[in-house]
């Protein structure tokens, strides 16, 4: 089959001493994560059926990578068959408790995200350059945002639903 990979980068700063975390994603056609680094979300393989449905979430919990200073969130969406369009659609939100009890919650649609389509080498390292990506740019869906459900079943923050997606731009 002919997939592409479409690689998002986000550089975030966390205030303080992190508590928990936890990560909602999702992309057409299915999605890998790393924060710092480290991969927290290994991508599933092509269903027999053909594709999974993208507005469906993924929840990683359970996140020590983060600390406070500067940290990366690097998401792959990988569409399984690249078709003729060189969007893939993806949507996620980090919702990170401190242990003085603030929070902070970050999101696709800002203007931070970085794009690139097929990027080579260790992209998702913080060491990487990234200089020469794209800024990410908001996905418009055909219809109304999207709700959805975790894995377990759990509702979805109003942020998460609420969240504009970000598409990298073709090539």
């Amino acid at each position: 089959k002919n997939s592409s990979r479409h690689d998002f980068r986000l550089k975030f700063d966390v205030p303080a001493k992190v508590k928990r975390a936890v990560l909602y994603v999702t992309g057409e056609d299915t999605t890998a994560a790393w924060i710092g680094g480290v991969q927290v979300l290994k991508p599933q393989t092509q269903p027999a059926w053909g594709r999974t449905p993208w507005k469906s979430y993924t929840r990683v919990g359970g996140i020590p990578e983060l600390h406070s200073g500067t940290n990366l969130l690097a998401i792959e969406v990988t569409r399984f068959s690249a078709g003729d369009h060189g969007q893939a659609p993806m949507s996620a939100e980090l919702y990170i408790e401190m242990a003085d009890g603030s929070s902070k919650v970050l999101h696709t649609g800002a203007p931070e995200w970085k794009t690139q389509f097929n990027a080579p080498g260790d992209w998702h390292d913080e060491s990487y350059d990234d200089a020469g990506w794209s800024q990410a740019v908001a996905y418009a869906p055909e219809k109304d945002a999207f709700g959805g459900q975790d894995k377990l079943g759990d509702p979805l923050p109003t942020a998460a639903v609420a969240a504009c997606s970000c598409a990298s731009a073709a090539r």
